[in-house]
């Protein structure tokens, strides 16, 4: 996914959406309206959640950039943590701006 940049990228509600021409900073990354557990890291501990995404990102202009988010299910004492195949869950990444970037995506 491409963030900041003129071309069509997925945006919130608006998947053909143009975000601008500047590079951006993103400062926060939630799964369904919970903030992830954990940074810049690849193993969440029981019943978290991690990202190799680090605290604060700059995404660069033109650059397309992949971070990976990781939920481990049972163990957790959240009910929306322990997902099977075919759940929906929400991304939204939050910049620095305060803009929200919306990726809804499905478990395989």
């Amino acid at each position: 996914m491409r963030l900041g940049c003129p071309q069509r990228s997925l945006g919130h509600n608006h998947p053909d959406k143009e975000l601008g021409t500047k590079d951006i900073t993103l400062i926060g990354l939630y799964v369904n309206g919970f903030e992830v557990d954990n940074y810049d890291r690849t193993d969440p501990g029981e019943g978290e959640t991690s990202t190799d995404m680090l605290l604060t990102q700059t995404i660069r202009c033109g650059v397309t950039h992949t971070i990976h988010l990781y939920i481990d299910g049972p163990g957790g004492g959240d009910g929306w943590r322990i997902l099977s195949s075919g759940t929906s869950i929400n991304v939204k990444l939050h910049t620095a701006s305060g803009m929200d970037y919306y990726v809804p995506l499905s478990v395989v």
